[in-house]
């Protein structure tokens, strides 16, 4: 018997642990239900997977809360009612909405309230035994929510893939890369003689630079000997009108000179042409015996022998 002594006090010990466990849960679940709590409901549509009664409720990541029931709304059979008890001091409004997300990868939920305008009155009861708050789909709901409609967008987009890539189409595609790759040749060449119109066109401007510059010299050269050209002008002028006057004075000698000294100007050239003559004679005879001019030329005879 004394052996089974150690036996018996261990399995006493493990059940009154059991026993004020099962205590703590139960004084727990109680709390909520009993206390001075803010009593609330959500009616979700649609699932409330992972949420159950004694789950915790959370505004804005703080715990404030736990879930006090989770039942089909009898109005409504396509609505979940979820009653929860929060702090008194959670600033709640009808403008607060509840939001469905799980916790972690243990496959439970938590329900997270928020407030996007603050300072709005407290919410109503709407023919519920609490104030409502207003649900707002979980981003799971929304995914299904959503995925008929991309089920058929893909349906849709792959429909007009499958046109886009017929065989007709692929082989248009084809044509159009052969022609793009010709007109790509063909902008090539256009671009090389592009290329070499402007090296001609920077030559030729080139060239009128020069030209232009040489004009340039030459007006202002021309514009240095425009006072030149002006003072011979003026001097040409000035010839021109004593000369003028110097015919209006000796008028009549010139016409005396006209008469008379052209006639005498006339013989004493006739007279020169001859001496001219006779001066081109003597210089033959004195180029061909230029010793004359010294010794006199002998006198031709005959010699009478003795």
């Amino acid at each position: 018997m004394e052996r089974d002594v150690p036996y018996l006090t261990v399995g006493l010990v493990v059940v009154l642990l059991i026993a004020v466990l099962a205590g703590f849960a139960v004084w727990q679940a109680g709390t909520y239900q009993t206390s001075d709590r803010a009593r609330y409901t959500v009616p979700f549509e649609g699932g409330v997977g992972g949420l159950s009664k004694g789950g915790r409720v959370r505004y804005r990541g703080v715990q404030v809360g736990r879930v006090l029931e989770v039942r089909l709304s009898p109005e409504r059979p396509d609505v979940v009612a979820v009653d929860i008890a929060v702090e008194p001091t959670t600033p709640v409004t009808e403008d607060t909405v509840a939001q469905i997300k799980p916790q972690g990868i243990t496959g439970l939920s938590y329900i997270e309230l928020a407030t996007d305008t603050p300072g709005s009155p407290p919410p109503k009861p709407e023919d519920q035994p609490y104030p409502v708050i207003q649900p707002r789909p979980s981003q799971l709901d929304r995914l299904l929510e959503d995925l008929p409609e991309t089920a058929e967008r893909v349906t849709s987009i792959a429909g007009r893939l499958e046109r886009v890539l017929s065989e007709e189409n692929m082989a248009e595609f084809d044509r159009t890369l052969a022609n793009a790759r010709q007109l790509s040749g063909r902008l090539n060449r256009l671009a090389e003689q592009a290329g070499s119109l402007m090296e001609r066109a920077e030559n030729s401007l080139d060239k009128v630079d020069g030209t232009a510059e040489e004009a340039r010299t030459a007006l202002s050269q021309g514009r240095e000997l425009i006072p030149e050209v002006e003072a011979t002008l003026g001097s040409m002028r000035s010839f021109s009108a004593r000369l003028d006057r110097l015919s209006r004075r000796n008028e009549d000698q010139i016409d005396r000179f006209a008469g008379e000294g052209l006639e005498e100007l006339r013989l004493f050239l006739r007279d020169g042409r001859s001496t001219l003559s006779e001066i081109k004679a003597l210089a033959r005879q004195l180029r061909n015996n230029p010793s004359q001019l010294v010794v006199p030329p002998e006198q031709g005879g005959l010699e009478v022998p003795q």
